[in-house]
């Protein structure tokens, strides 16, 4: 599946079980080459007609402590096969509303309690100065607003970031946004990836919550241009936390449908209920 960009393998646990190793699996699938290539595992089960649970594995194995393309994916998966009206989704943690709205998915998004920063870091490695907002939307993230997001290393500067002592032990994901006449554009270098992704939810909520705060962006829909060209729309409102709406919004759709024969899936036991998962650093 994909999500404005976020590409995902989703397995319906209600149909095919669960994997004994589940981070095994989703190293495996999600590498590009030896595998199928995705930016995540998503395992998905009906908790009851309008309720799903979802677990979000990131390529390194870890367990995303939030997702919000893949809760959109999951979404999308259980509109197209029969589920209407408005969903629950629980995703680690959180609990988040779903809603189909002509042809996109929108979900609400976990509430930052603050913003926090700045925080600059300057390195001879990445040759800017960069003032660094903090902001958990799920997960936390590191957002710098910059003059030119395309004139960026996104991988360089994210690892610098992601692995700097001043965020340690568990680091965080890292997104830069430029303020346009049109909305925001962003890139997001994700954790639990290693890499930047063409397109990143929580990180695009992340940007637009610390812009808001900032006074950079009006309350209302913000469109998040993502490095895939298919924008995210985020609505907000209010001028600083708790906001009064935070929701994400944008297309989703299934790639292709089949059966695989990974190392894993010999192992995966038809009808094993999911085991709870605890929330490991990652996105």
């Amino acid at each position: 599946m994909v999500a404005a960009g976020n590409d995902f393998v989703l397995l319906d646990t209600d149909s095919c079980g669960v994997p004994d190793d589940v981070s095994g699996l989703a190293v495996w699938a999600c590498r590009p080459h030896s595998g199928i290539g995705a930016d995540g595992l998503i395992l998905l089960r009906r908790d009851g007609p309008d309720r799903l649970g979802v677990t979000v594995v990131n390529p390194d194995g870890s367990i995303a402590k939030m997702c919000g393309n893949g809760a959109r994916c999951a979404a999308y998966y259980a509109f197209a096969t029969g589920t209407s009206g408005p969903l629950t989704v629980e995703l680690g943690r959180h609990t988040m509303r779903a809603w189909s709205r002509g042809g996109l998915v929108e979900v609400t998004s976990p509430e930052p309690d603050r913003i926090g920063g700045p925080v600059r870091l300057a390195t001879k490695e990445i040759d800017t100065a960069l003032d660094l907002y903090t902001v958990d939307t799920g997960t936390p993230y590191a957002v710098a607003i910059v003059p030119d997001a395309d004139a960026l290393d996104v991988n360089e500067l994210g690892r610098f970031v992601r692995y700097h002592p001043h965020f340690a032990p568990d680091g965080l994901s890292v997104s830069v946004a430029q303020v346009r006449d049109d909305g925001l554009a962003v890139r997001t270098y994700e954790r639990g990836n290693e890499e930047e992704t063409l397109s990143c939810g929580s990180g695009a909520v992340a940007c637009v919550a610390v812009a808001r705060s900032l006074g950079l962006v009006s309350e209302g829909t913000v469109a998040a241009h993502t490095r895939s060209g298919t924008p995210l729309l985020v609505r907000i409102a209010g001028d600083a936390p708790p906001f009064g709406a935070l929701t994400l919004t944008g297309p989703a759709e299934v790639v292709f449908e089949g059966t695989f024969t990974g190392p894993a899936a010999a192992e995966t036991p038809p009808g094993v209920p999911r085991p709870a998962s605890p929330a490991t650093p990652g996105r």
